[in-house]
């Protein structure tokens, strides 16, 4: 295998919460980073720091790099902007799989994903992994930090996602980094939580209310999350597409 390819995420349900421990549902979406070898001679590609912490990562699990990699995101942005699909995940997962294919003979999901995980948490000094999971493993993910990826119950049969962009894009670590400087966030956390699992349970049961009602739960929550730390997690964009 010369090339490899990995998909972008959206995660569903569970944000912020997901941080702490809980349950978080991650789709994959139809955007790849694609994974090359290139000659040695080829030029420093801006993904260049990344790919050097998957090189490192997989050197720690014994999976040795055999030639120069090159990653092309260009497919999560418009404009310069980025999407939020998680460019950075699908591009650590490319070339993990590039690597672990190359090594092996195979490709090794499991390991891949744990190259990835370990590269993507290093380059961005944290996070939860979710975007990993979802660019390893395709398809809807139930995710937690503590245990192996699974496949979510499918989204109910009556309903449909859409994805809208917002028109700008946003520093997720800076919200984060203001979540987890509250000493009060378990509190706030909690029901963002429990809508991830009213969302996992509704799914499960086919119950497109239920996983409505889960989601705008899910909104409110965050809003209520983001007044606390003073940041705008649920922007206006976000209101009117929620409002529509």
């Amino acid at each position: 295998m010369s090339t490899a390819s990995a998909p972008g995420k959206l995660v569903l349900c569970g944000e912020y919460a997901v941080l702490e421990g809980y349950p978080a549902v991650v789709a994959a979406v139809d955007v790849r980073a694609r994974a090359r070898f290139a000659p040695e001679t080829a030029a420093p590609h801006a993904a260049a720091p990344l790919i050097a912490a998957v090189i490192a990562a997989a050197a720690a699990r014994g999976v040795a790099a055999r030639g120069t990699i090159v990653v092309d995101t260009a497919a999560f942005g418009v404009g310069g902007r980025k999407l939020g699909l998680g460019s950075s995940a699908a591009a650590a997962t490319a070339a993990a799989a590039l690597l672990v294919h190359a090594a092996r003979g195979e490709l090794d999901l499991e390991l891949a994903w744990q190259i990835a995980r370990d590269a993507h948490r290093s380059f961005q000094l944290g996070g939860s992994g979710v975007d990993v999971a979802a660019a390893t493993f395709g398809g809807l993910v139930r995710f937690t930090t503590t245990t192996l990826p699974i496949a979510a119950p499918p989204i109910p049969a009556a309903l449909e996602l859409l994805v809208v962009d917002t028109g700008s894009s946003t520093s997720t670590q800076r919200f984060v980094d203001r979540v987890f400087a509250m000493a009060d966030r378990a509190e706030l956390l909690a029901p963002i939580a429990a809508a991830a699992a009213a969302f996992l349970d509704g799914c499960a049961r086919d119950d497109a209310g239920d996983v409505l009602r889960a989601v705008d739960d899910a909104r409110a929550s965050m809003a209520a999350l983001g007044a606390a730390a003073g940041v705008d997690i649920v922007s206006a964009p976000h209101a009117r597409v929620a409002a529509i």
